[in-house]
């Protein structure tokens, strides 16, 4: 549809998804969604072939108890398509992550997600993955804290799977709980800037996983040059808009190059970059990130103190990293007048 919006519903005890939005111009806003037997909401909207947006929203949204049923796809907030937006959400209690994405220009921003990761490791509070596609997409100033680390590979608040490529990951904070800040699952071209990590086991992750056994021709595989080809990523929109996917195959296509880490805050965490045996470090731009410990700052709990983090404290330590772009941390999680 086009043109429309649920405001300040609530809606519980569903048999599949709490919302569904298709279309353009189309939005939830302020609602409250639990105990659904699937994922809270989704929303699709755009044409990424022709990179339109679909301006469809899901802003101030309470998304708690999800995933009844169906633990897999009980997440908060899935998003496709082209050019659409989740801000200002609160999302907790579910059994894997709080957001998915895919497809291009999507923004979210300044959500915050807690105790979800419950029932799954290799999971992603925030998570995309397997396409050289689906770039342009921003995840910004979200508050990711008190998430399940499960035995296996964990957790992580943002992650990129499988060569997942093209996006700029900035200004997310991320305390305690979660195994992982980002992971960085051999994609390529993403930047990770400004970003604050807290106690946690490990801060950035980076691998080289495309060459370990995936052919992009072979059937079953990630199929990453033929997503690429479903949306004529070599047509001269595609082209200007994303120069370096159009080169993609000139040069080593399945290697994670042009990652930038710059300015990102990495405090008390056991492993602040942990790079694969495979990654050669020419093949990142790192700079200006600072790495302290727990210790450094009295003014920092412990995750396990079971303190929460006092985001008020954040502006004097970031005011210490050259090119450090502040957060508005008053302005995430759900809209203070509601």
């Amino acid at each position: 549809c086009e043109n429309g919006c649920i405001e300040n519903c609530l809606v519980r005890n569903t048999g599949g998804t709490g919302i569904e939005l298709s279309g353009s111009n189309v939005a939830a806003r302020g609602c409250e969604v639990t105990q659904t037997a699937s994922r809270g909401i989704s929303a699709y909207g755009g044409d990424r072939k022709t990179l339109t947006p679909g301006n469809c929203e899901v802003t101030g949204c309470h998304v708690h108890h999800v995933g009844r049923l169906d633990w897999g796809g009980g997440r908060g907030v899935t998003l496709g398509g082209c050019g659409n937006r989740v801000a200002n959400n609160l999302v907790h209690h579910t059994p894997t992550g709080a957001f998915s994405y895919g497809g291009n220009e999507h923004i979210l921003e300044l959500n915050e997600a807690h105790d979800v990761c419950i029932h799954y490791s290799d999971v992603g509070v925030f998570y995309t993955g397997r396409d050289w596609s689906s770039r342009g997409n921003v995840v910004r100033w979200n508050y990711v804290h008190k998430i399940t680390n499960n035995e296996g590979c964990g957790s992580s608040a943002i992650y990129l799977d499988d060569c997942d490529s093209g996006d700029t990951v900035v200004g997310n904070i991320a305390f305690g709980g979660v195994g992982r800040g980002v992971l960085l699952g051999g994609g390529r071209d993403n930047t990770l800037r400004g970003n604050i990590f807290i106690d946690l086991p490990v801060g950035i992750h980076v691998d080289a996983r495309g060459p370990r056994g995936i052919t992009l021709d072979k059937p079953g595989s990630w199929n990453l040059l033929a997503k690429c080809e479903a949306v004529d990523y070599l047509s001269p929109l595609w082209r200007e808009r994303y120069p370096r996917l159009a080169a993609t195959m000139e040069n080593d296509p399945l290697l994670p190059m042009g990652n930038v880490m710059h300015s990102n805050i990495i405090i008390g965490c056991k492993r602040p970059f942990a790079l694969s045996k495979d990654v050669k470090e020419e093949w990142l731009d790192r700079k200006d990130n600072l790495v302290k410990e727990l210790a450094d700052f009295p003014s920092i709990p412990s995750a396990a103190s079971g303190k929460p983090l006092d985001l008020s404290v954040l502006p004097a330590i970031w005011e210490q990293v050259p090119g450090f772009e502040p957060i508005p941390i008053d302005k995430i999680g759900l809209p203070k007048n509601e």
